[in-house]
């Protein structure tokens, strides 16, 4: 799995509740997580569409995925998508990067399609709303457009990218990482807003 859509899937997680198993294939909520990405300061984000299903049925059953916008006509599909398997059920995960036609999302309203092993479709109706200032905004501009309330998080990263550890800030403050986690060689940190549809990740700080 690419470590970058690894992380965003972190960021979605805590989101979801407990919920019971069932034999047939049973949703819950969908939750879309809009990511911009800073490889520098100053440049423009890339943009991408986190998209989490949470399950009452076995994530494991899940064989394709479809997210559709309508209203522009785009439409991302993965077959056998990344899963988390749980007791409660889980949840299917899909990363969408932006289309070649515009570099962001649009808002409105969107359809994921979950399809199971056995053939049975599902279909859920669900919104993406974001402040479209976050599209042009530099990584500075991004922090300002989040506001105080944000929830921020530490994410440590060894020499050849792998993902190594994924932490609350707070956590991070009462220890000094670079001793605590000595394969660590880079840190980037992830913002996600008060409201929860923007995530921003920084650029990357190198262990000196």
């Amino acid at each position: 799995m690419d470590v970058k859509k690894k992380l965003f899937f972190l960021l979605i997680f805590p989101f979801f509740f407990a919920s019971c198993r069932d034999n047939s294939l049973n949703t819950d909520a969908v939750v879309p997580l809009v990511v911009f990405d800073y490889a520098k300061e100053e440049e423009k984000p890339a943009c991408f569409l986190v998209v989490s299903v949470k399950l009452f049925s076995d994530a494991k059953r899940i064989v394709s995925v479809k997210i559709l916008n309508a209203e522009r006509g785009y439409c991302w599909l993965a077959e056998y998508p990344q899963v988390s398997a749980e007791k409660s059920g889980g949840s299917v995960n899909f990363c969408c990067a932006a289309s070649a036609f515009d570099d962001f999302f649009p808002d409105g309203k969107y359809i994921a399609f979950i399809t199971d092993s056995a053939g049975e479709e599902q279909q859920i109706p669900f919104s993406v709303n974001y402040d479209r200032a976050f599209v042009s905004a530099s990584a500075e501009k991004a922090m300002k457009l989040l506001g105080t309330k944000c929830r921020k998080y530490a994410a440590l990263y060894a020499k050849n990218g792998d993902l190594l550890y994924y932490l609350l800030e707070n956590k991070l403050k009462r220890m000094n990482f670079w001793l605590d986690f000595k394969n660590a060689v880079y840190m980037r940190m992830c913002f996600v807003a008060s409201d929860k549809s923007v995530c921003c990740i920084m650029p990357a700080v190198y262990k000196d």
